[in-house]
């Protein structure tokens, strides 16, 4: 893990995530959106699943819109996470696997964040929302 061998080997380097969002016109995952707007348990999807159905799919997906967050730096986070726990240090972190954990767990959640930020809400998402909770009919003044 990069916490344990970063500075045991000698090796002062940083490394970033750069957060991607990919978002398209066209639901590629048409089936289980319904069920998920429905409340029911959403399949465990994966970016490796994502890349197949888009590379393997022969129909047109629309507007797509990639859009590139900030690189988030796991140095500058370790950083800002030992500020704000005054009573932990890079080794007590390194010794407890809890600790590794919880740490994990943050930049995790931090990285999260900076992807649903990214987001764009594409129309047809909108109307297939509007249209999937109003399954007996809607009226015109509510489109």
């Amino acid at each position: 893990m990069y916490l344990n061998r970063n500075d045991a080997d000698g090796i002062n380097k940083d490394i970033l995530f750069v957060p991607v969002t990919i978002n398209y016109d066209r639901i590629v995952e048409g089936d289980q959106f319904p069920l998920d707007l429905l409340g029911e348990t959403p399949k465990k999807e994966s970016f490796f699943k994502i890349v197949k159905v888009l590379l393997t799919s022969k129909k047109q997906l629309g507007k797509v819109i990639v859009r590139y967050g900030e690189p988030q730096s796991l140095q500058g986070f370790l950083n800002h996470y030992l500020s704000k726990n005054n009573e932990l240090s890079l080794a007590t972190i390194r010794q407890n696997p809890q600790q590794i954990q919880k740490f994990s767990k943050k930049f995790e959640e931090e990285l999260s964040y900076s992807v649903v930020d990214n987001l764009v809400v594409m129309t047809t998402s909108l109307i297939a929302t509007v249209v999937l909770m109003n399954r007996r009919g809607i009226s015109l003044d509510l489109m």
